[in-house]
């Protein structure tokens, strides 16, 4: 099981810790502890834990769950977590701060806990359509802070993150990152199984898994991305 390490606080978090330490002489993990309080998102491993004090299934998805595979932490608004029984969720974790609301997102979708202002603190999700109804099948086993958790194996998050690129609810903004986030994995595991993660693509849409295969064909021959990721399979450049 991997250590993850970084349930606690995001970059935010640890920036504001930071600034209070130059004013006080106080521990830097006392200081991150306390201005854990501040920020807008739950750590993970706070959720983590109270999904499993309540038997809930979980994965969770989203940025917490890429730093398990870029070996590097980064900072995120929200926690996403795809879960077994989402009312459950919903009741375990709508009190992870004070003053929330729920937003219903549809059956196929899931839930959002939010703060009264709307700011978004957990997107949970059903485990409906796509690669994300096969995630159950295809997780890894991580610890955050000690709390056991699942996130996508290798393979799933970069298949996840290949859909992403494409997905038409997603502003242009958004998919230029997830073709990013999607290369940075690749780039600490350039030896990743993409046959496989074309066929787990492709259980979503058969077209952009024959995409893949082909788009990384060429890149690794080429290592040139500027057509990476194009809407053309067979756009030789």
């Amino acid at each position: 099981m991997i250590e993850v390490g970084w349930g606690t606080v995001n970059r935010a978090v640890v920036r504001t810790a930071e600034r209070r330490l130059r004013r006080s002489h106080r521990p830097r993990a006392a200081l991150i502890q306390e201005t854990t309080a501040l920020g807008t998102s739950p750590d993970p491993a706070l959720v983590a834990r109270l999904l499993n004090q309540a038997g809930i299934d979980f994965v969770l998805i989203g940025a917490h769950a890429l730093a398990v595979h870029t070996k590097e932490p980064r900072a995120t608004a929200d926690v996403d977590v795809v879960v077994s029984d989402v009312a459950l969720a919903v009741k375990a974790l709508r009190h992870i701060q004070p003053r929330t609301r729920i937003l219903d997102l549809g059956d196929e979708v899931g839930r959002r806990i939010a703060t009264t202002g709307g700011v978004e603190l957990v997107d949970v999700l059903h485990p409906t359509g796509g690669v994300r109804g096969q995630l159950f099948q295809h997780r890894q086993a991580v610890t955050l802070d000690g709390e056991p958790a699942f996130v996508p194996t290798l393979t799933a998050m970069l298949a996840l993150k290949w859909l992403a690129m494409f997905s038409p609810s997603r502003s242009a903004l958004k998919q230029l990152q997830d073709k990013v986030d999607f290369l940075r994995i690749i780039a600490v595991h350039p030896k990743a199984n993409i046959p496989a993660v074309a066929r787990l693509v492709a259980k979503a849409s058969p077209m952009l898994g024959a995409q893949l295969v082909y788009d990384m064909g060429e890149y690794r021959k080429t290592g040139d991305v500027r057509l990476f990721g194009s809407s053309d399979p067979n756009n030789d450049g």
